[in-house]
């Protein structure tokens, strides 16, 4: 999902569970000339939405 919203390959995800809990953090990297990252956050919460793991997420940008 990732990658098909950066439309890109060159990417990473990471994930982090949270202790005593089922919940996970996600990290995503992509490349670095991203130009319109809002619209690549548009693409992932609808890809997201779409998806069954779009029940709850809550999408952070880290500079």
């Amino acid at each position: 999902m990732w990658s098909s919203a950066c439309g890109s390959h060159n990417v990473s995800v990471a994930r982090d569970l949270h202790r005593g809990t089922n919940r996970h953090t996600y990290s995503f990297c992509g490349p670095p000339a991203t130009v319109d990252l809002a619209q690549i956050e548009r693409r992932l919460r609808d890809l997201l939405s779409q998806s069954v793991l779009g029940d709850d997420f809550h999408l952070v940008r880290v500079p």
